[in-house]
């Protein structure tokens, strides 16, 4: 009962979100703003996945910024670890105020790139604060999403939904290989208590 409650509430909220803060972009940014990803439900394994548009984007782009935003936790991650220029941390429920504040931060943008199934009312609230010229989604309900890529990348992995986001900003033939992190000191700590026969671990979380 509680999950169906949250269900309905959700779906309601999204009505509302798409009646108050879906508008077609009318932007005034151009092709010299920041590429920005919004991964800020991304938890590692997801992260990964992600981890290496911005050094495909800055191959063919060199000069052009790409930013992420993700939360406080993963902040270090997609800085240092995977090459955005610059990286937005905000809570994982950020207020309305917080989220206008981080539009007006990021400046100019060229390109949003958001892949979530279907927005919610926050996620439309900050793309209708963003100066954005064009965003990619895969909610191709939503009229703020302009480069609709749901239908082209129903049914698969999420990859290929990033790698045909980046193709529609013309970076063709991408390679995908995941920057995977490595944190040697993790490693020796963990090594000094593995044990040396065969060992499967399972992480349930």
């Amino acid at each position: 009962m509680i999950k169906k409650l949250q269900s309905w509430r959700d779906i309601i909220r999204r009505k509302i979100g798409i009646v108050l803060f879906d508008r077609s972009l009318r932007s005034s940014s151009n092709e010299d703003g920041a590429i920005v990803f919004v991964r800020w439900d991304a938890k590692l394994g997801d992260a990964i996945v992600s981890s290496w548009v911005a050094r495909e984007i800055k191959k063919k782009f060199p000069g052009k910024k790409v930013v992420a935003i993700t939360t406080p936790e993963m902040r270090s991650l997609f800085k240092n670890q995977f090459l955005f220029d610059e990286v937005y941390s905000i809570p994982k429920r950020p207020s309305y105020a917080a989220l206008a504040s981080l539009a007006r931060d990021i400046g100019d943008a060229e390109y949003l790139v958001h892949l979530t199934n279907e927005m919610k009312m926050k996620d439309i609230f900050f793309i209708s604060k963003l100066s954005v010229k064009n965003v990619i989604g895969i909610d191709d309900k939503i009229k703020c999403v302009n480069i609709k890529i749901g239908h082209l990348t129903k049914n698969i992995h999420f990859l290929q939904k990033f790698a045909l986001a980046v193709n529609k900003m013309g970076v063709d033939n991408p390679d995908t290989d995941y920057i995977v992190p490595e944190y040697l000191e993790d490693e020796s700590s963990v090594k000094s208590s593995w044990p040396d026969n065969p060992t499967i671990c399972f992480n349930p979380y």
